[in-house]
């Protein structure tokens, strides 16, 4: 099913009576018509969740159609034993799929899980948590994840008793944000990523004593170089949309 974004804005919400008779008709008699109008009436949430992942117009519309079928995967798992309205489930079916779609964005350097594992684990300090930390997409965790508030992505995320659901979108944006980080390093010039990638980006750093012997620099000028580095990277997630603030929530 392909819908636009202005189409499915125009749809009508649904009274919980109307979306318990659909999802009813889906599951006990498999009726393809009310999953369409699930799909349809709910599409605005795929909508909504996609743009704050991608400003790109072809990328929002691919997420939002991913949101879909996120839509569809939560009418085939709900139970109204859940205790929650269809809407708010599938909320969580929407992220998962979204963000495991957004991961999938061109990648050429490979960033090492050791960065990623301090980051979470709160060993990052100073440039390099902003490193990383710009990276964190313009998904506000404090967002309710059903559209009569409640609970928010942050507390999905921080939940001890974590559903696949959630473990999925975890993973979906720490790939996102990986994918993010090495896209910003497409701007720096060839000795200002080599830099990165030796002394904050890799498994075994090395010494900027090292990387100046190799490059035949000062310290001094490696780290000048090191400098000017963190501020394009950041610089370049800034504009790409990306934000710090919700950091702290992420990796609690």
């Amino acid at each position: 099913m392909t819908l636009t974004q202005t189409v499915a804005f125009r749809e009508t919400m649904l009274s919980p009576d109307e979306e318990s008779g659909l999802v009813d008709a889906y599951r006990n008699d498999g009726c393809r018509r009310s999953l369409d109008r699930l799909v349809r009436t709910h599409a605005r949430m795929a909508f909504s969740v996609a743009r704050r992942w991608s400003r790109n117009e072809a990328h929002m519309q691919d997420l939002a159609q991913e949101g879909m079928i996120g839509i569809m995967r939560a009418a085939d798992k709900f139970n109204p034993s859940f205790g929650k309205r269809f809407a708010q489930y599938c909320r969580w079916w929407i992220l998962s799929s979204i963000s495991s779609r957004a991961s999938e964005v061109v990648c050429v350097v490979d960033m090492p899980d050791r960065v990623f594992a301090a980051h979470r684990s709160r060993r990052l300090e100073g440039e390099d948590a902003i490193l990383v930390g710009a990276a964190v997409a313009a998904v506000s965790l404090s967002e309710p994840l059903g559209e009569e508030g409640g609970t928010t992505i942050a507390d999905m995320l921080a939940s001890e008793e974590a559903s696949p659901e959630s473990a999925t979108v975890r993973s979906g944006m720490d790939r996102y944000y990986r994918a993010a980080v090495q896209s910003a390093l497409h701007g720096l010039t060839d000795r200002e990523r080599q830099v990165l990638l030796r002394h904050r980006l890799s498994d075994a750093p090395e010494s900027l004593t090292d990387i100046a012997h190799t490059f035949d620099l000062s310290k001094q000028r490696i780290q000048t170089i090191e400098r000017a580095a963190m501020q394009k990277v950041e610089r370049n997630l800034r504009a790409a949309g990306f934000r710090a603030e919700d950091l702290d929530e992420l990796v609690a």
